[in-house]
């Protein structure tokens, strides 16, 4: 059984290589989690270049091929001119695919998945939709049709998920389930787990992980550090990623005054990015809006305590005791959710139960959970409990 994934995600060429591609973030572990599910997986991406791929990880392994697409860069109202355009070259590659796929799987948001799954759909393919973001969020035009559509079309050969904890309402009668997000198979949340004792002290470490833009709330990160350095003056905050709006965040660092107390680490392989994130004492994401953070339940899985927004799938997170949700983002909450963390005893608990709630949030438990839902529904395709294991 083939699958083919059409997703947005920028890919490059690995450096001396003539067939291998590498890209960043988790997209590599879920793709190839979910090529277990398949006999072959093929990821159909834009290609941007060579590259040596320092902050990737290797996406074409075992049943898993890279299929390039033509490059689309730009972002904002430059790409969406561009796009038809795009289509004219990538459609004859993306035609070819899907006529020659069993499934078709596409991750929205995003402008290449929508283009697969219109694909899939009209010819008459096995589709399923992952909706990565906010699924309560409708801010845009193509916000409002991704959900229509999946509300509308969900059901028989398409399968349609929504990233989130949501168990307590279902969505469009059934239509779509809940479905997680992880990066981590129970191997490696193993080896970072670790127990950990209220930090003591004039040091105390802080971080964010995310794509730097305003809204996942790096500013608001910086300016409770700021309210924070009495109580801990060799306190330090690092930011991790890379984005637009990085360099307004290293502005702000200076015009606080405490861009000695801030640490860009710009954007880094997902191993580092764990290794970081297990020597925070604190890690903190208030964001406006989120699907399902992977970055946060990474922390948790290091035994880090989190302080996050009240949004998505955080405020479920936060009912398993290793994370705090706020009703209200604001610098002077964060600051004071993070001091109400720091106390002995009240750390030493968070950070057990940041464990355990990590522990339900595997790739193998992502894995088996899609498969759960895909044979439910397409029984009568042939996708079974055999596709489980």
């Amino acid at each position: 059984m083939k699958c083919v994934v059409f997703t947005h995600k920028k890919c490059w060429r690995i450096h001396g290589s003539d067939a291998g591609y590498a890209t960043d973030g988790g997209f590599p572990k879920q793709m190839h989690a979910l090529a277990g599910l398949f006999d072959e997986l093929i990821v159909a991406c834009p290609i941007t270049g060579t590259d040596v791929g320092a902050a990737g990880t290797r996406l074409d392994v075992g049943n898993v091929r890279t299929v390039p697409l033509p490059p689309i860069n730009g972002s904002g109202l430059r790409r969406r001119l561009y796009l038809p355009f795009w289509i004219l070259r990538a459609m004859p590659h993306m035609l070819r695919l899907t006529l020659g796929a069993d499934v078709v799987h596409c991750p929205i948001p995003g402008d290449i998945g929508t283009i697969g799954l219109l694909l899939a759909w009209i010819l008459r393919k096995h589709l399923f939709v992952r909706h990565c973001g906010n699924w309560d969020r409708e801010m845009t035009i193509a916000e409002r049709f991704w959900k229509w559509f999946m509300c509308r079309y969900g059901g028989g050969k398409n399968v349609m998920l929504a990233t989130g904890l949501r168990d307590d309402r279902a969505i469009a009668g059934g239509k779509i389930r809940w479905i997680f997000s992880s990066s981590l198979w129970e191997h490696e949340l193993r080896q970072v787990a670790r127990g950990r004792n209220c930090p003591l002290g004039k040091a105390l470490r802080i971080g964010i992980a995310c794509r730097q833009v305003r809204a996942k709330g790096t500013s608001i990160v910086i300016e409770a550090a700021k309210k924070l350095l009495a109580q801990w003056p060799e306190l330090v905050v690092e930011v991790i990623g890379d984005g637009p709006d990085l360099g307004f965040f290293r502005q702000l660092s200076e015009d606080l005054g405490i861009s000695d107390h801030v640490r860009f680490c710009g954007l880094v392989p997902h191993e580092e990015v764990l290794k970081r994130l297990a020597e925070l004492d604190i890690f903190c994401l208030p964001s406006s809006s989120e699907g399902f953070p992977k970055a946060v339940l990474e922390a948790m899985a290091c035994g880090v305590p989190c302080v996050t927004s009240r949004v998505s799938a955080l405020a479920k997170l936060a009912d398993y005791g290793g994370a705090v949700a706020l009703d209200e983002i604001s610098p002077v909450q964060v600051a004071l959710a993070i001091r109400d963390c720091v106390q002995p005893g009240t750390y030493e608990k968070m950070s057990v139960r940041a464990i355990e709630c990590a522990m339900h949030f595997t790739l193998e438990k992502w894995r088996e959970e899609i498969a759960r839902i895909l044979g439910e529904q397409w029984e009568d395709f042939g996708f079974g409990a055999q596709r489980v294991a």
